[in-house]
């Protein structure tokens, strides 16, 4: 469940892509959780997925593979876990997981997601 700016960012996406008659489908998905911050409360998610991007031109496009890591804060409010804050990480501050190999550059780790500024 979503709220705060995590919820604003993706209905301004929804509505976005639903004026544009887009939509992106995602099938075979594996999650991995590759970092829990029990005090920031913080988590990466890497998720790997085929992927495609429906438009009215391209109906049935051909499935792409595809690997990200997906950044959340979270926050227990009213007997419930919400997703406050949230975004995707580019590939230079991915967490270690099961593509880092994958990723151009040194195996550094990346820095803490709660230091990643936001606009």
């Amino acid at each position: 469940m979503f709220r705060g700016r995590a919820l604003q960012v993706l209905e301004k996406q929804v509505l976005e892509m639903g004026h544009r008659r887009l939509h992106i489908e995602e099938r075979d998905q594996m999650r991995t959780l590759v970092l829990w911050d029990s005090r920031a409360h913080e988590a990466v998610l890497e998720v790997a997925a085929q992927d495609r991007l429906v438009t009215a031109d391209q109906p049935d496009p051909a499935w792409a593979a595809t690997t990200r890591q997906w950044w959340s804060r979270l926050a227990y409010q009213g007997g419930s876990w919400w997703v406050v804050d949230q975004g995707d990480l580019t590939p230079d501050r991915w967490w270690p997981g099961p593509s880092r190999d994958y990723v151009a550059g040194t195996p550094e780790v990346a820095p803490h997601p709660s230091a990643i500024r936001r606009a």
